[in-house]
């Protein structure tokens, strides 16, 4: 029967049934190929996410030695600059005690005790500082100081006396009279305000130089034109003296 058969039809029949085991077999190796492909270019990504991962990595410990290299080199800088301020301080301070006792020493001022210094404690306002020195001179010195301070009320002169150190208490000290009035010198204001009338308001004892704080209340707010230092030593070896500073000069520590 088989030879019954035409041989076209055989061949149709051989070609019908190749064509789709031929794609079956080529959409098979297809797929082998394309996941033989997917698998290399996985295998790749993995490698490449692997390389970048170790790069990060590495960069990231690169930043942070970085950012510890920066720390130290910062705490370094500070320390150093904290030394050098702490050196220019002493300089100055050494400068000051310097002119301090050359000032002491010299012979540009006149013998005797007088105000070296005088400033305000910012952390005090109505405190100041006052540095006693003693000029050409070796022997104890001891005494007070008092103050006053000198205010302009209608035109005329007004003088207010620290009565107590303790409190900072003023009181007035009276208007001086027609020809007192504006007085320029340091003599003039002894001849014009006797020295035996102030108030002793702060002991001192040095030999060479000491530093006394004396709180005056409400200073600031009267806003006084002149303060007044009366350095009074006991007996008769040293003068009396006083000076007279412009309240607007004195300034802050």
């Amino acid at each position: 029967m088989m030879s019954r058969i035409p041989r076209r039809i055989l061949l149709l029949l051989a070609v019908v049934l190749c064509v789709p085991a031929a794609w079956l077999v080529g959409n098979h190796q297809s797929r082998a190929l394309l996941n033989e492909q997917l698998e290399r270019v996985r295998g790749s990504a993995e490698q490449e996410q692997l390389r970048l991962q170790t790069t990060i990595d590495t960069l990231q410990s690169e930043i942070r030695q970085q950012q510890v290299t920066l720390e130290i080199a910062e705490s370094r800088a500070a320390s150093l600059q904290a030394e050098l301020d702490e050196s220019m301080k002493q300089s100055i301070d050494d400068q000051a005690e310097l002119a301090l006792y050359r000032r002491i020493e010299g012979r540009e001022s006149e013998r005797g005790l007088r105000v070296d210094d005088l400033h305000r404690i910012a952390s005090q306002p109505d405190t100041l500082s006052i540095t006693l020195v003693q000029a050409q001179g070796r022997e104890r010195a001891s005494g007070a100081i008092g103050v006053t301070l000198l205010t302009r009320q209608d035109g005329r002169e007004q003088r207010w006396m620290l009565t107590d150190n303790a409190h900072g208490v003023l009181v007035k000290a009276g208007t001086l009279s027609e020809d007192q009035v504006s007085v320029s010198s340091e003599s003039e204001l002894l001849a014009a305000f006797p020295s035996d009338d102030v108030v002793k308001v702060e002991p001192f004892d040095l030999r060479f130089f000491q530093t006394l704080l004396v709180k005056v209340e409400n200073i600031t707010t009267m806003d006084p034109e002149y303060v007044e230092i009366w350095v009074l030593p006991e007996g008769k070896r040293l003068k009396p003296q006083v000076q007279r500073f412009r309240w607007s000069e004195i300034d802050f520590d």
